[in-house]
């Protein structure tokens, strides 16, 4: 009607003690990102290919490398999606940063909203499934960026990205950015190397989804760094833990609640689950492999390497009292 080509957005925040606006240029026919840029940390837009110094910063500098290096992905158009537990200005930071690369079209994050208002959806809440590929059909979305900023002690943010794709649910790429030294990290990399090396079966699996973990700590986050692990690692296709909730929600019962065999084998009939993750921490690290079409235990060990591991890494904590680390380590009664 106006002749508009493009919207401008922006927004100011504060950064380390300093004043930043970051602007999006928002193309009014495809709501995708066009140019984006920050301004205001040394008085002056920050150089395209300089490295960040700011730990989010770098958690989209970094995140936005590693997806440009994903030669497999075959995505164009990408919708970032909730970010658990993680601040607000790391969407807007990876969007700038993923529009900058030109690899990626990026949705406009207030026209999802809006998208999703129409749908009765929120950011904030889990898309089911299907109402994801009806998005993706409907707005060209190829893949949704979901993820989750982990508990942990570490002084610096620990951020789990995971790109799904519409159509399958399935995760195509994932990573863990920020802290990667922090322990819980240490924790899920070793035991997911550890049941990658271990886990033999006579069912061939190819599509796996972590079930549930047990222990005293972030097990959601513990859960979410594992399936960015096993992901990379490629051996098994990952269903996403976010859309696994949905899944659960409309077969009316949930991860933590006991499931009766039928009802697995037509869940995992459905959703094209062979297998489900469990896992456990008592004296060490317990993990267990549930067809999902039997209820039936295909492989199960503790990872044993883990207990001589886990403890030291555990007392190395200053703010862990020695009745903290007794209550993660005893074993579960049930």
């Amino acid at each position: 009607i106006y002749g508009v080509d493009a919207f401008i957005f922006g927004t100011e925040r504060t950064e380390a003690g300093k004043t930043v606006l970051a602007l999006q240029m928002i193309d009014v026919d495809t709501a995708t990102v066009i140019w984006g840029e920050e301004a205001g940390k040394a008085g002056v837009a920050v150089t395209p290919g300089a490295e960040p110094t700011e730990p989010l910063d770098k958690i989209a500098y970094a995140a936005t490398n590693s997806l440009e290096q994903a030669q497999q992905l075959k995505v164009n158009t990408i919708a970032i999606g909730n970010l658990i537990n993680a601040p607000p200005e790391l969407s807007e930071k990876l969007s700038i940063r993923l529009t900058k690369s030109g690899r990626f079209k990026v949705i406009d994050r207030s026209k999802l909203e809006l998208i999703l208002k129409e749908q009765k959806l929120s950011l904030t809440g889990i898309i089911a499934p299907e109402k994801m590929k009806e998005l993706g059909k409907l707005y060209g979305i190829d893949a949704f960026i979901f993820g989750r900023k982990v508990e942990s002690y570490s002084e610096l943010p620990i951020v789990v990205l995971k790109l799904i794709d519409v159509n399958t649910g399935l995760i195509l790429w994932a990573d863990t950015f920020g802290d990667t030294n922090d322990e819980l990290v240490k924790i899920a990399q070793q035991v997911t190397k550890f049941g990658t090396a271990n886990l033999r079966t006579e069912r061939s699996i190819r599509t796996l989804a972590l079930w549930r973990m047990e222990g005293g700590f972030d097990m959601e986050g513990l859960m979410d760094v594992m399936a960015a692990e096993h992901t990379k690692q490629g051996r098994y296709r990952v269903d996403d833990r976010q859309n696994l909730e949905t899944l659960l929600k409309e077969q009316q019962f949930t991860q933590s609640g006991l499931v009766n065999p039928g009802t697995m084998k037509e869940f995992g009939r459905l959703y094209g689950i062979d297998a489900l993750l469990y896992g456990a921490v008592s004296e060490g690290f317990t993990l267990k492999l549930v067809d999902a079409s039997t209820a039936t235990i295909l492989w199960a060990e503790p990872v044993v390497e883990i207990r001589e591991w886990f403890v030291p890494v555990l007392t190395s904590h200053k703010q862990l009292t020695d009745d903290v680390i007794e209550n993660l380590l005893k074993p579960n009664p049930n």
